[in-house]
């Protein structure tokens, strides 16, 4: 009699294997870029990440320091899950960070931003060009924990916010003045390009709730002008609010008499001294 004998699979098919490390995913879709890195002068890499409104973007990444190099604006407009996400890379090595860091796209010195939108004790950078800001390995997660805090607890508080700069973090003409050149607006937009995007004047409105029945909306743009905010039902226009009318970056104004549950949208309609730009539609309802 013959003895049975007992048939075995091969190891890996009965076997899960572990997923990937975050680092590696991440590493799969970044391309090398002649930029180095403001802390260790590493190459850093261009990688994808994903804004606010499920965007495609584009940050500069160091896998040596895991510093982040992001371009303007863009920091404000990503999620907290997407910023644990970019901060969890595991850094090659730990430097010392140099007395001077410099902008990976022009070599002036970065400068620490000392204002409300970044909590003491936070080393966030900014170039004195507004090319964008550098995080240092674990201060981006931190200072996006911060800002969703301050946001919330104006949302919970009902408290409007006076400057949308509070809790974000300041654009190029704020910085120029911070570090001594007098930029003036008018010069500011002149150098900009004549045609612009709706997309890269505006940034993504703050909403914050006014029981019983009121909404605060906070927002800045790139350019210098009034703005008024269009609502809207069934795609209807029910009434127009002024956000500035003098011109202005930083705008604000508070919706009122709003149904709770119903759903409405807006558009924000900006004059500047050449043209008139209008964003994209944004939704907004009222919780009972």
């Amino acid at each position: 009699m013959t003895e049975a004998t007992t048939f075995k699979p091969p190891q890996s098919a009965y076997q899960l294997q572990p997923p990937p490390k975050l680092e590696l995913l991440i590493l799969s879709h970044a391309k090398l870029t002649s930029m180095l890195c403001p802390y260790c002068h590493s190459p850093l890499q261009e990688t994808a990440i994903l804004t606010k409104s499920d965007q495609q973007a584009t940050t500069y990444e160091c896998f040596t320091c895991g510093g982040h190099w992001f371009p303007r604006w863009l920091a404000n407009d990503i999620s907290l899950s997407q910023a644990n996400n970019a901060d969890s890379i595991t850094p090659q090595t730990s430097i010392n960070p140099p007395e001077f860091p410099r902008c990976p796209e022009c070599q002036n010195r970065l400068s620490l931003i000392k204002h409300d939108s970044v909590p003491r004790g936070l080393h966030v950078y900014t170039c004195p060009q507004g090319h964008g800001n550098f995080f240092p390995k674990g201060e981006l997660i931190q200072f996006k924990k911060a800002q969703e805090a301050k946001i919330t607890y104006h949302q919970v508080w009902g408290i409007p916010i006076k400057s949308i700069f509070a809790v974000l973090l300041p654009v190029a003409l704020v910085l120029s003045l911070a570090v001594g050149i007098p930029l003036t607006t008018r010069q500011v937009q002149q150098s900009a390009e004549t045609r612009i995007s709706a997309d890269e004047v505006f940034s993504s409105p703050i909403i914050t709730q006014i029981p019983p029945d009121s909404i605060s909306l906070s927002f800045s743009t790139t350019l210098t002008g009034s703005t008024t905010i269009t609502l809207y039902q069934n795609n209807q226009p029910i009434n127009t609010y002024t956000a500035s009318s003098t011109p202005t970056t930083i705008h604000t104004t508070t919706l009122k008499n709003l149904v709770p549950n119903l759903p409405y949208t807006f558009t924000i309609t900006l004059e500047t001294a050449t043209d008139t730009i209008v964003s994209k539609p944004y939704s907004l309802s009222l919780s009972p």
